[in-house]
């Protein structure tokens, strides 16, 4: 009966990860059925008798199995850093440094302070191009239509390292 056990607490643990969306009941109940399934089969136990069953069997089946699924999660890890550095398996492995010097940059998160600030198209926009905001230069997208050169634009909003505008019209321009 631990095997059966043991089995409906993978099938719980299986359905939550696949078919159930998110993390709960049935994901805490299967791993608990797995584990109570991994304690009782190391007590001498027969059927559902706990009479000649000492408490100290219990807790020293319970740390086992705790200390097993510790050693085997961090052994796994171990293992897969040393099995995926041999010669044999290190080309599954993306190993290429992203340096600065070789032209690799991150996204400058200023950009997305931004938004609300106004300035002028520094290209014709159709409907991407650049903007001159406070001095400098910004590539932008125009969120309607085409902008030409010279004309004020609004900062809207920013998106993946991208600022969208908007032209100005008549009444805005005076603020």
């Amino acid at each position: 009966w631990e095997i059966l056990l043991f089995i409906v607490g993978v099938i719980l643990l299986a359905l939550e990860l696949f078919v159930i969306p998110g993390f709960g009941v049935a994901g805490v109940a299967g791993i608990v059925a797995m584990v109570t399934a991994l304690v009782l089969s190391l007590i001498n136990n027969v059927g559902f008798n706990f009479d000649f069953t000492v408490e100290t069997e219990i807790y020293k089946a319970l740390l086992t199995v705790i200390f097993a699924t510790t050693v085997g999660v961090f052994g796994s890890f171990w293992l897969a850093k040393r099995l995926f550095s041999t010669a044999m398996l290190s080309h599954m492995v993306l190993g290429a440094d992203q340096k600065r010097e070789d032209g690799f940059i991150g996204v400058d998160a200023s950009e997305a302070e931004m938004i609300g600030r106004e300035g002028v198209a520094f290209t014709v926009m159709r409907p991407a191009g650049k903007v001159m905001i406070e001095d400098k230069l910004h590539d932008a997208t125009a969120m309607i239509g085409f902008i030409e050169k010279g004309e004020k634009v609004k900062v809207m909003k920013h998106e993946t390292a991208t600022l969208f505008v908007r032209k100005l019209n008549d009444t805005e321009k005076g603020n």
